[in-house]
């Protein structure tokens, strides 16, 4: 669906965290072309990468005060808004990408869209970030036991903080900002972040060990204001919903082909990985699920672990 140039032109700033290197900068740089294309440069979006419009929780404000125009908010950062998103970072629920592929596309977008515009935001679609594995540059992490002790980076988000408590870790919380500052001055042993952030980051400069456990699901939520969406034309809110959601698609696809390469490209800069049994840490985590029913809502942690269940393959 292609419309024709009846109006002037409007520009739409697309705010997102990631740095200029990551594929979702690519991916967001491919969906404002697209938009261009089919509205025949009629909507034009700027794209503004690597939280140059602030940090994550001052591009929420802005975006819902309508400053801005367009957001890429993971959904961990969105659940202080919006809790059920919050569900979808917590550590250990998802089996492997494609168990919470399923989940995302057949009822987050449902579960959450009234949600959202309580607090004037319109869902787009969801993009992946891709599962955070843990690092650290003290020694290998094969079981909880050789957490205890390590200072870990994690978000400014509770269940984080918690997270690695049960693990026996020490958690900082620090905004991904100054993740590589902190690593730099040597405050922190570890981080946890998905392969293509300590890749695009180039943690491998201060983290020499990195274990693979897939310890907590990342995935960002496209969103749009909901004033701004609602006064474009409808064949234009058409348009942008088609093309997030193909641009989520292809994102999804280059995060998977990609995750493999990148992994060897950390091996290459010496980082030594290890493939750790999950089944002791996840044991760990499981008391964090039952003590965050407070902040996420206890309807709505039920509510989402019975969607994990329902969409599981075991």
């Amino acid at each position: 669906m292609t419309i024709t140039p009846d109006r002037a032109r409007q520009t739409l700033v697309f705010a997102h965290h990631a740095d200029e290197d990551h594929l979702a900068h690519n991916n967001a740089l491919q969906f404002a072309e697209r938009v261009a294309q089919r509205t025949n440069g009629e909507l034009e979006i700027r794209v503004v990468s690597n939280n140059a419009l602030g940090t994550i929780p001052r591009v929420l404000r802005d975006l819902r005060e309508g400053k801005i125009d367009m957001a890429l908010p993971p959904h961990d950062r969105l659940g202080v808004h919006c809790p059920k998103f919050g569900c979808m970072s917590l550590p250990f629920v998802f089996d492997n990408y494609e168990h919470a592929n399923r989940l995302i596309d057949a009822d987050l977008s449902d579960w959450t869209a009234a949600d959202l515009a309580e607090i004037g935001l319109v869902g787009l679609s969801n993009w992946d970030w891709g599962f955070r594995q843990i690092t650290n540059n003290k020694r290998p992490i094969l079981t909880p036991n050789d957490m205890v002790g390590l200072k870990f980076r994690v978000p400014p988000l509770p269940h984080y903080e918690l997270s690695m408590k049960l693990l026996g870790a020490t958690p900082i919380a620090v905004d991904l900002p100054q993740l590589v500052r902190v690593l730099h001055l040597g405050q922190i042993d570890g981080q946890e972040n998905p392969i293509s952030v300590i890749l695009a980051l180039k943690l491998y400069q201060f983290q020499k060990y990195i274990s693979l456990i897939n310890y907590s699901f990342g995935g960002l939520t496209h969103v749009i204001n909901k004033m701004t969406f609602e006064k474009l034309p409808f064949l234009q809110q058409q348009i942008l919903r088609e093309e997030s959601r193909s641009a989520a698609l292809a994102l999804r696809q280059l995060m998977k082909r990609n995750e493999r390469a990148n992994l060897e490209s950390l091996i290459q800069a010496g980082m030594r990985v290890d493939m750790t049994d999950v089944r002791p840490f996840k044991a760990k985590m499981q008391p964090a699920i039952e003590q965050l029913g407070p902040q996420f809502g206890i309807d709505n942690l039920h509510t989402f672990m019975e969607l994990v269940d329902k969409h599981s393959s075991s």
